[in-house]
């Protein structure tokens, strides 16, 4: 089949945004389609500061009107909704119940999380570009220096609506203290000569209770970006990392170029199990139990 245009219909946080370009981006290389991003979703949503991709250095076009009326927003949501359906509309693709490799429509809208980096792994040289915030500050242009310039561990502690938001809480749940402890003293024991810096959206709460988990011998100091894109950028320049069960802070570990990188990860990634979306954690990476 010749695909001709992939659109993809971007929800969520930043990390996830990043999920669901990156896996169309795979597809429209793969096919030399066009990439058109279907943006209606964040019109009423402003959780997660709404749409960020354009923040970054992505090329895509919006939708026409005449792209409108072929993919109607009634149909997305029911679709979203109820993603088995999808399998009677040959141009639509849900997460795990469509087939990327068995695209049955010249245009193909591509709904659902698509955790899952063997969509586009291929392309990750080029995703690192594309993924760099437009904007920079000397300011943070130094801080990504300094992270360069050591044997860099970034730590990400993910808290905000994963504590107050029930039913985020619910899903993801919170990778504890102890997770941390042991991800810190098992980076120990893999390299030498440690810089930590500590990444989070909460970073009073960590200053209360991450510091305690370095003994005194330990180098650290925290880190906070002037955007969620400059964040994850800085994120990316660490040379190992330990993260949270969070898309954002997979993709600034994913993103990182260093070649001996090492990762722990949580596991369980999610506390209930999510039907469409698996653990996205790579086969190479260290689990910890995050209780």
């Amino acid at each position: 089949m010749q695909v001709n245009r992939v659109y993809v219909r971007p929800m969520g946080g930043l990390g996830n945004q990043l999920f669901q370009y990156a896996v169309a981006y795979g597809v429209a290389r793969k096919h030399s389609a066009q990439l058109i991003i279907d943006t209606r979703f964040f019109d009423n949503y402003e959780l997660h500061g709404g749409f960020r991709l354009y923040n970054l250095n992505i090329s895509v076009s919006e939708m026409t009107n005449a792209d409108l009326k072929k993919f109607p927003e009634w149909k997305c949501k029911l679709l979203s909704k109820f993603p088995q359906v999808t399998r009677f509309f040959n141009e639509y693709i849900y997460d795990k119940v469509g087939d990327l490799n068995e695209i049955k429509s010249n245009d193909a809208m591509l709904l659902g999380y698509w955790q899952n980096e063997t969509n586009f792994h291929q392309y990750k040289n080029e995703l690192v570009t594309i993924f760099k915030p437009k904007i920079i500050s000397e300011n943070d242009n130094k801080k990504a220096e300094s992270i360069l310039a050591t044997n860099s561990v970034v730590i990400h502690i993910r808290r905000g609506d994963y504590i107050n938001n029930p039913i985020a809480y619910k899903h993801h749940g919170v990778c504890s203290l102890n997770y941390y402890k042991q991800a810190i003293n098992e980076m120990k024991k893999n390299t030498k000569n440690i810089f930590f810096y500590i990444f989070s959206d909460d970073i009073e709460w960590c200053r209360e209770n991450i510091t305690p988990l370095f003994s005194e011998y330990d180098s650290f100091s925290f880190v906070r970006g002037e955007t969620q894109e400059v964040d994850m950028w800085l994120m990316s320049c660490g040379k190992y990392h330990i993260i949270a069960n969070s898309s954002f802070s997979w993709w600034g570990a994913f993103l990182s170029t260093n070649p001996d990188q090492i990762v722990i990860a949580p596991t369980p990634w999610f506390d209930i199990t999510q039907k469409y979306t698996g653990d996205p954690s790579l086969p190479q990476w260290i689990k910890i139990d995050k209780y």
